[in-house]
C-alpha cells in the first residue's frame, strides 16, 4: 500500500493505519508514536502529528471528534512531518497529492465524488463522498508564494460520525 492508497483507506474505513476513527488518544499513540504535540483547551485536544490532526473532546474520557490529513503541509518538505511508524509502512510520501488520483482510488472503490458547492470557496474546491463522514479540500487557486500546486489536495477530513452529530 503506497501513500495514495493510505489515505483513501482512510475515506473508506474511516480508520487510519489499523486504528478506528472513534480510538482514545493512548490507542492512537500505540499505532503512531509519541512524535506529536497536544494542543489542550479546556475540553478540548488536537493532537497534531505533522501529516495530521486528531481533534478530541471530553466528557468522562476523551473521544475522537475528527481526524484531518494536513497535505499541503507536506509541499514545504516531508522530513519530521510522518509518523516513523507510517513512513515505514507505507513508504515515501509524496509532496504533492493530485485530487485526480484520490478520486480514481475512490472511483474503482465504487466511491464517487461530489463537490459541495455550499462549501467551495475561490481558493478552494470541498468534495464530499457520499457513504462516508469524509471531505476532501482541493486547490482551486494556489497562492503564488506557496509551493502548492492547482488541483492537489489540500486536507482530507474525516469524521467518526456524521457531520450534523459531530
Amino acid at each position: 500500500m503506497n501513500d495514495l492508497e493510505f489515505y483513501a483507506n482512510g475515506v473508506i474505513r474511516n480508520n487510519v493505519a489499523g486504528v478506528r476513527l472513534e480510538a482514545g488518544p493512548t490507542e492512537w499513540e500505540a499505532a503512531l508514536g509519541n512524535d506529536f504535540i497536544d494542543v489542550v483547551e479546556k475540553s478540548d485536544m488536537r493532537r497534531d502529528y505533522g501529516l495530521m490532526e486528531i481533534f478530541f473532546t471530553r466528557t468522562e474520557a476523551w473521544e475522537c471528534t475528527g481526524l484531518t490529513f494536513q497535505l499541503h503541509r507536506l509541499a514545504w518538505g516531508t522530513d519530521g512531518m510522518i509518523p516513523h511508524t507510517l513512513s515505514e509502512r507505507y513508504g515515501e510520501f509524496s509532496q504533492h497529492v493530485p485530487f485526480e488520483k484520490i478520486r480514481s482510488l475512490l472511483s474503482r472503490g465504487g466511491y464517487e465524488i461530489d463537490e459541495d458547492s455550499s462549501e467551495t470557496h475561490g481558493e478552494y474546491i470541498r468534495y464530499r463522498v457520499p457513504g462516508t463522514f469524509a471531505s476532501i479540500l482541493v486547490i482551486a487557486e494556489p497562492i503564488t508564494s506557496e509551493p502548492h500546486e492547482r488541483g492537489s489536495v489540500w486536507s482530507i477530513s474525516l469524521n467518526p460520525r456524521p457531520p450534523e452529530q459531530a
